[in-house]
């Protein structure tokens, strides 16, 4: 280990200890806690399992100096962003949660409408519509294929389980939980299988339900179970069993030769997990490449990430221009000569690059301030604003991608919110059908953590 990495784990580490020792058994419910793990995961661990193990190609022309320099960075962004986000999110992060819209929220959504919402989106997915040739959820044959899977897919099926656990209650949770694993991981992605799962678990955490060592090492086995099974499946069979030409048929058979032959994991191991936790390359190459006079990337990728969201009836030329408008991790590829690889850009990597490595450490404070507002204003659930945190929570999970993740989701996200808005105005105009009163009642609604003083920074 090199002194430059050893001062950022260092920082890193002092990150989680101010997290954990503010915010306590609450650090489930707050998104911006999240991300600060996310990045961690990333930046520090990941780079760890690299420097320990075997690099993987995306390496190829790096030098353990300029890995090096991108960790004399990223450790205190990691801290700065903690700092800002504990001081913003201040007495917030010491109170209880407020319970007057959870009952609201869980007689708002029916689980059975949304079901019959889902479902038509998971089978057009499932049948090989909105994945990539080789597998997973990049752009496919169809840019409004892979919106659908990207955007709107995963958030209902969320929101589904929600509905359900939150109603019929806490015992609930893990048949739910297996059974959305289960569902997605037929899609062919293992973050896809991970995404679905921590954001069931922190939305329900978000309208105080409280988890124990069970809910958590189901949570953990589940997300094993499903790296086993499409990294076997994988092996013995091939990504393009996943692709978009890949039916329902041929998925499961892929599942069933990953189930069958779980030692294949093994196969290519360094590959499939610890590279694919490497989120320094990508912004290592950025700072190289600035070191040797190549310009700041500027905002110019974000605004092409903002277009590129604006949907295709307001925008109809968008898909028909230079995929360095479209690819905001292409365009840094360009950039800074990187090569076309499959690196890992990162949120906090994307940012360094937007107008150099000291300006990037403004930015990871500017985002702590964002998120501690946000988590502030998920305080109090309501119909939106539970759309717009599971929404959220997407993103983050996905913290490997670009920035263009957070564009592209909150249009799907807008569009939910607006039916949402609808279908919440309806019913308070008493059309009929629409329920009166909202129920209470403690089996209907999933019990929520028991508050603790103010003093006592947090649950019990």
């Amino acid at each position: 280990m090199t002194g430059p990495l050893l001062m950022a784990l260092l920082l890193e580490g002092t990150a989680v200890l101010l997290l954990v020792q503010r915010l306590r058994h609450q650090v489930w419910r707050h998104v911006g806690a999240l991300f600060i793990m996310m990045a961690i995961l990333y930046h520090g661990v990941g780079e760890i399992v690299n420097r320990l193990g075997v690099p993987g190609v995306e390496r190829v022309g790096l030098t353990t100096a300029q890995l090096d320099r991108w960790q004399l960075f990223v450790g205190p962004a990691i801290l700065l962003f903690t700092v800002a986000y504990l001081a913003v999110l201040g007495r917030a992060a010491r109170l209880p949660l407020r319970e007057e819209g959870v009952g609201h929220t869980a007689a708002f959504f029916s689980w059975k409408l949304l079901a019959v919402i889902a479902a038509p989106m998971y089978i057009y997915v499932l049948s090989g519509h909105g994945g990539s040739p080789q597998g997973g959820a990049q752009l496919g044959a169809s840019h409004t294929e892979a919106g659908l899977a990207a955007q709107f897919l995963l958030v209902a099926m969320v929101i589904t389980s929600y509905s359900f656990v939150i109603k019929q209650g806490p015992k609930r949770l893990i048949p739910t939980l297996l059974l959305q694993s289960a569902l997605l991981l037929l899609l062919g992605e293992r973050l896809r299988v991970v995404a679905g799962a921590v954001m069931l678990l922190v939305a329900l955490s978000m309208s105080g339900q409280r988890f124990n060592k069970r809910h958590i090492g189901t949570m953990a086995a589940v997300v094993l179970t499903a790296g086993v099974v499409l990294s076997a499946s994988r092996v013995t069979v091939g990504r393009q069993a996943y692709g978009a030409s890949s039916g329902t048929a041929t998925r499961a058979k892929a599942a069933i030769s990953g189930i069958l032959h779980p030692s294949r994991v093994f196969t290519n191991l360094d590959q499939q997990y610890f590279n694919r936790l490497d989120g320094n390359d990508f912004a290592a190459f950025t700072l190289a490449g600035m070191s040797q006079g190549r310009p700041t990337m500027g905002v110019r990728t974000l605004y092409d990430d903002v277009a590129l969201a604006v949907p295709s009836a307001l925008n109809p030329h968008k898909l028909s221009t230079s995929v360095l408008n479209r690819s905001e991790e292409a365009a840094f590829e360009n950039q800074y000569n990187m090569g076309t690889m499959n690196r890992l850009p990162t949120t906090l990597g994307t940012l360094s690059g937007y107008e150099g490595p000291y300006v990037f450490e403004v930015l990871a404070v500017l985002l702590g301030v964002v998120f501690a507002a946000v988590d502030r204003w998920l305080r109090r659930i309501t119909p939106v604003r539970l759309v717009a945190g599971v929404g959220l929570i997407g993103c983050v999970v996905y913290y490997e991608r670009d920035l263009s993740e957070y564009t592209t989701t909150l249009r799907g996200v807008i569009v939910l919110l607006v039916v949402v808005k609808a279908a919440q105005l309806a019913k308070n105009a008493g059309i009929r059908g629409a329920p009166r009163r909202i129920s209470t009642r403690p089996d209907v609604i999933c019990r929520p953590a028991r508050p603790s003083s103010v003093s006592d920074h947090g649950y019990n």
